[in-house]
């Protein structure tokens, strides 16, 4: 009897799964969860006040740690109306054995955040999704690179994507390389260097 009870029991918990997770789209609604892990982003207000003031529809998250800033704009959608889609564009891969779970565990987190709607992953490289995508994004985020080649590659790739009232930004401002590559792609593209808190980001056009 017990074991009987026991199946059933199994049974409506996997049914319950499945209407639960009904309704949200894949990969989400496939994956097996992960405990929930917490995710941060330095200056994060700094970029929730560009989005709000450009009236950013569209958001493109590249390489952030844990995708970090995809999932920090979709918990702030209360406070930012505009913002009707958010891509996080990532490779999720680590040389390190113990991080083989790093896509899992994004998808993980952000079920158990109930933002599935809104985030859209894009599992390329930075580079790759660059070349690759026709998407054209209100703000774009490149806090991942945090070298001189690789964030002057990153902003000369992803600036074409820009809308005509784009915003690009990333972080790390007081790190001498991240500077140096920033400063470098501006003067390439004819942009102006704005900076706030340890945030640099250029508006296209300005």
């Amino acid at each position: 009897m017990k074991n009987f009870l026991g199946k059933i029991l199994m049974g409506s918990a996997y049914f319950a799964c499945l209407v639960l997770n009904a309704d949200i789209s894949q990969p989400y609604a496939s994956v097996r969860h992960l405990p929930q892990t917490p995710y941060y982003v330095q200056d994060g207000y700094v970029f929730n006040s560009l989005i709000a003031s450009h009236q950013a529809a569209i958001v493109v998250d590249v390489e952030s740690q844990d995708g970090g800033v995809a999932r920090f704009v979709a918990q702030q959608l209360n406070n930012l109306p505009t913002v009707t889609t958010i891509y996080s564009v990532n490779a999720w891969s680590s040389p390190d054995p113990s991080q083989k779970h790093l896509y899992q565990r994004f998808l993980s987190n952000v079920v158990q955040e109930m933002t599935t709607e809104f985030i859209h992953t894009i599992r390329m490289s930075s580079l790759e999704a660059a070349e690759s995508l026709n998407i054209r994004a209100d703000f774009i985020s490149l806090v991942g690179g945090n070298d001189q080649k690789g964030i002057y590659q990153d902003i000369l790739a992803w600036y074409p994507h820009l809308t005509n009232n784009g915003v690009i930004s990333g972080n790390n401002w007081n790190d001498v390389s991240v500077q140096s590559g920033v400063i470098k792609a501006a003067q390439v593209l004819d942009l102006i260097v704005q900076v706030s808190g340890n945030v640099w980001y250029f508006e296209k056009g300005k």
